[in-house]
């Protein structure tokens, strides 16, 4: 009998333990699945820093950094592309199905929008741009992308809105600035490939220089690439994609309107 009651307690102890393992298995992968279901773009600081009280509220001071890792690779070439001013957007994509996300998790989508990009990222379109992959015994290999871009047109930030297009008949327009596929964030001639067998543009592309070049562009003002306006500013990444100790990527944005404020013209 003492036997028979061994054998239980140790039979109920193994039930529970690995149960145990199975059940916390099961929720740390549905926490992950979570975790990628969105994922909002990387926040991109202004060059410099703000003033935070005082009469000058608001306006950036000129030479105080806000990220150190910027002040310290000014000198080193940058890939530097034009701001758009409308709302962020991302197309998410797994191979099988998409999801349309606005900045945030609980950003307003209307839907005239979403009846614009169904037009755009067909599942075909999406396909082709990223199939999908199987390992050697035939199994397909997960994937999941996301396609970042500016949306702009109709009620979008106002007039600008309407600015970025030279068609009166399009309400709407996107256009990507990054892809992330999985862990990696495609370099810019592959985000060009991408766009290409999709059919849309990618935000416009204006060179490579260090920081003080950009900035100084930017102090002056100049035209947008895309419509029929003085553009927003430049958005800047260093070359290979670099990070800071957090893991966070390296990006700035360098804005014509902070200039004005200044009375900066040149």
């Amino acid at each position: 009998m003492q036997k028979y009651r061994y054998l239980y307690w140790l039979t109920f102890f193994n039930v529970f333990y690995l149960g145990n393992i199975f059940f916390s298995y099961i929720f740390a992968i549905k926490k992950r699945v979570m975790e990628l279901k969105h994922q909002t773009y990387t926040k991109i600081n202004t060059l410099y820093k703000r003033h935070v009280d005082g009469p000058n509220k608001g306006k950036i001071i000129l030479g105080e950094y806000s990220d150190k890792e910027v002040e310290y690779l000014k000198n080193c070439q940058w890939q530097w592309f034009e701001k758009l001013d409308g709302t962020n957007f991302a197309v998410y994509w797994d191979g099988h199905k998409k999801e349309f996300h606005g900045k945030s998790e609980n950003a307003q989508i209307k839907k005239e929008w979403i009846d614009y990009l169904e037009t755009i990222f067909t599942d075909e379109t999406l396909s082709a741009a990223f199939p999908l992959r199987f390992d050697e015994n035939g199994n397909e290999i997960s994937m999941l992308v996301r396609v970042y871009g500016e949306l702009h047109g109709k009620g979008i930030q106002g007039k600008m809105g309407k600015a970025y297009s030279d068609d009166a008949q399009q309400d709407f327009i996107f256009r990507v600035f990054d892809i992330n596929i999985g862990e990696w964030w495609l370099e810019m001639d592959a985000v060009s490939v991408c766009t290409d067998i999709l059919g849309v543009e990618m935000c416009p592309y204006i060179g490579e220089m260090t920081v003080d070049e950009a900035e100084a562009i930017v102090k002056k003002g100049f035209k947008s690439r895309v419509g029929d306006c003085e553009a927003e500013g430049l958005v800047g990444r260093p070359l290979y994609g670099l990070r800071k100790r957090n893991g966070g990527r390296i990006l700035v944005k360098i804005k014509t309107c902070d200039y004005r404020q200044l009375g900066i013209t040149e």
